[in-house]
């Protein structure tokens, strides 16, 4: 049985590969920072909280996750991958 750890770790080595994908092709500069965001966010999980629950953290991922349609286009992947994160972080 994985731990919450590993599979987060899993799910943020999914999201790299998403946001790096994604910051190849021809992005608004919304698109372009909201990407960023979501590549602080997973530093601060990783480096500055050691992966420990954080309400402001798990909120602050919440708000980005709300942005996504507004400022991209054929996110259903992305979207999936930060739903897991979001239940992965909390549990």
């Amino acid at each position: 049985m994985q731990t919450s750890t590993n599979i987060l770790k899993h799910l943020l080595n999914k999201l790299s590969e998403d946001i790096n994908t994604r910051l190849k092709t021809n992005i608004t500069e919304e698109g372009r920072s909201l990407l960023y965001s979501f590549a602080h966010w997973a530093h601060c999980l990783i480096f500055i909280k050691g992966f420990s629950y954080d309400e402001c953290l798990y909120k602050y991922l919440e708000l980005l996750y709300q942005d996504l349609d507004n400022f991209l286009v054929n996110y259903e992947n992305l979207a999936n991958i930060l739903t897991d994160i979001l239940y992965f972080y909390k549990n």
